[in-house]
């Protein structure tokens, strides 16, 4: 049944039964959540209240898959396991209670011009389009480093349990950022007659197939530009949108559903068969983006000093630049400059820690250099470049996008 609450004006979902319960509460949005076991005495409050992205699944295993990247310094959060899967939905909780809190899940980014370019000034978004517009559209980037710049704050004034309330919420947003549905006009294949397609695609397909979803554990980087970084796994996310449309028509066609009544098994075996590749690829990458900002937040919280920092503790004459175009399809320069001769190894690998390619091992001299890369014929995706010469280290991240 639908209903309406005043106060928020939004359309509000009551599907059938799941072990917990749930509720949607999304503007004009169908982002069902799964059935997630919680304490029976939570269960009716979340009935009454939720809405959720990715599922409560989804959410719990990226939350809780993130702290296996983090290093041993960072064990306060490591030992929180148990917490950061228990909150990794509270961000989806509070909708009903705070209206300014449905916008920061989404944002429909291919709805913006030149959405490659968005300001990271969200002030300056609202100055040309205005409140109503950017509200409606959503605010994830921003609504994403705001939480961050609040998880620093937090570490630093030794808060570690508001901080870990904070970094859950952070882990739901880089969630929502990694499930394509969330990231683009078509939300819930609505423009297209796949209507419902985002709750069988986040929810529905996740819970009957969470335990195929394995990530492997990467070394988290420390984030210069957090809303460079956060919109470059958007727009990773936004390009593999049409993806999962498609393959909504391709489960329809193999198990013979015309999308009206009970969803199938087969319907759901084949959305699976299909995004299969993709939804591993974007909860791998979750967890990577996740483990990295709550990595870096640990360093600007002055938590982790020295060698440990992989821009900040190298010399000033020893850095790699980000690479130009950025995004890029299907080639990229990447440049850096060596503080002395010697060897040089410059590796690119995807996001699960791969080695996709070694662009260079060699003998260098000191001073600029300059190595181009050519993706033909890889995924789109984040993937990481690293330079090494000797004991010094430092890698970043690009965008290749098809």
């Amino acid at each position: 049944m639908n209903v309406v609450n005043p106060s928020l004006t939004r359309k509000v979902h009551i599907d059938s039964p799941s072990p917990a319960g749930y509720i949607k509460c999304m503007s004009n949005r169908t982002r069902t959540p799964s059935g997630w076991k919680l304490p029976p005495v939570v269960i009716p409050v979340l009935a009454a209240l939720v809405a959720l992205g990715w599922g409560q699944m989804g959410h719990f295993i990226i939350n809780t898959k993130a702290l296996g990247n983090l290093p041993a310094s960072m064990s306060r959060f490591v030992d929180s396991a148990a917490y950061f899967g228990q909150h990794a939905s509270d961000a989806d909780y509070r909708k009903s209670s705070d209206p300014s809190e449905a916008p920061k899940h989404f944002l429909d980014i291919d709805w913006y011009p030149a959405f490659q370019n968005l300001t990271p000034k969200l002030d300056s978004l609202i100055a040309l389009y205005g409140t109503p517009t950017v509200t409606t559209h959503g605010i994830l980037p921003w609504s994403t480093v705001q939480t961050y710049d609040s998880l620093v704050a937090a570490l630093r004034r030794g808060a570690y349990v508001r901080a870990e309330s904070i970094a859950a919420d952070l882990g739901h947003y880089v969630g929502d950022g990694h499930q394509p549905l969330h990231v683009a006009v078509n939300y819930d294949g609505q423009l297209t007659g796949n209507n419902g397609i985002h709750s069988r695609y986040e929810t529905t397909m996740i819970n009957v197939y969470a335990s195929k979803i394995s990530v492997s554990p990467v070394p988290p980087v420390y984030v210069g530009n957090r809303f460079a970084y956060v919109m470059a796994y958007l727009l990773v996310s936004n390009s593999l949108a049409d993806s999962v449309i498609r393959a909504d028509n391709g489960a329809k066609s193999v198990s013979l559903w015309n999308g009206s009544g009970t969803i199938p098994a087969a319907y759901t075996a084949e959305l699976w068969n299909e995004t299969r590749a993709l939804t591993l690829r974007e909860m791998q990458g979750a967890t990577v983006a996740l483990a990295d900002l709550w990595y870096s937040a640990w360093v600007d919280a002055g938590l982790i000093t020295g060698a440990s920092v992989s821009a900040g503790a190298l010399p000033a004459a020893f850095s790699l630049r980000q690479n130009y175009p950025n995004p890029f399809n299907p080639s990229t320069r990447i440049s850096y400059r060596l503080a002395a001769p010697g060897r040089v190894i410059l590796t690119v690998c995807a996001v699960n820690g791969a080695k996709v390619s070694t662009l260079l091992d060699a003998v260098q001299g000191e001073g600029a250099h300059e190595v181009r890369f050519d993706g033909s014929g890889l995924s789109s995706g984040v993937y990481f470049y690293t330079l090494q010469q000797g004991s010094r280290s430092e890698s970043r991240k690009m965008l290749l996008i098809r």
